[in-house]
């Protein structure tokens, strides 16, 4: 989907934003998976990005490998008050827990 609406020329951020409300909106609460999206990304030759969504499950982890040399951070739900340092070499592996909590209405 990303790459047929590159090829009209939307921006990355505009790309990002149509895949991630057409993901979310198919979404159940309940699910036993997590979809991720990359905030701010640039991929090419240089930053050799190439992943910009996905899917984490009970079988299928994330592994994230920092490559920034100084004043890297990470972290989630858009709380970038909420960080943690994520220097070069440091490593965050993303997985479902095996807990499950309940949402109250």
């Amino acid at each position: 989907m990303l790459q047929a609406l590159a090829s009209v020329g939307m921006m990355p951020g505009q790309l990002m934003a149509l895949a991630f409300r057409d993901l979310a909106d198919n979404v159940a609460w309940d699910a036993d998976y997590l979809r991720y999206f990359v905030r701010e990304l640039f991929p090419s030759r240089t930053t050799g990005a190439t992943i910009a969504a996905g899917l984490v499950s009970d079988t299928q982890s994330l592994t994230i490998v920092s490559e920034m040399p100084e004043h890297g951070v990470i972290f989630s739900d858009g709380t970038e008050a909420d960080f943690l340092e994520f220097n070069a070499g440091t490593r965050a592996v993303v997985t479902v827990a095996e807990r499950h909590g309940s949402r109250v209405v």
